[in-house]
């Protein structure tokens, strides 16, 4: 139901989402792409924090555990997926209720 994501409170992605909360979050693979929109907020869920310094240090093997900044949960409203080879053919658009 939501998506995690962590950046530096002061890096240019933290002062913007202080600014506003409407995110876009996308994958690497452009030529399958997954788009998703929503709002963010701050995580204040210890153990949340804990899954979330969990799956990045399987992912990218780095300890999150000491890291102070912000981890962000957004919210999806809406997302958009397709194959580039047949987007015509299959662009898919999802609208997710709060």
């Amino acid at each position: 139901g939501a998506f995690l994501f962590s950046t530096g409170e002061k890096s240019r992605k933290g002062r913007n989402l202080a600014h506003s909360p409407r995110c876009v979050i996308g994958t690497d693979k452009s030529s399958e792409a997954v788009i998703v929109e929503g709002t963010v907020e701050v995580n204040h869920d210890a153990k949340l924090r804990q899954k979330f310094n969990r799956a990045y240090q399987k992912k990218y093997k780095w300890d999150m555990s000491t890291f102070k900044d912000p981890v962000y949960v957004l919210r999806p409203s809406l997302g958009f997926g397709f194959y580039e080879k047949d987007f015509l053919g299959k662009a898919t658009r999802w609208r997710f209720e709060a």
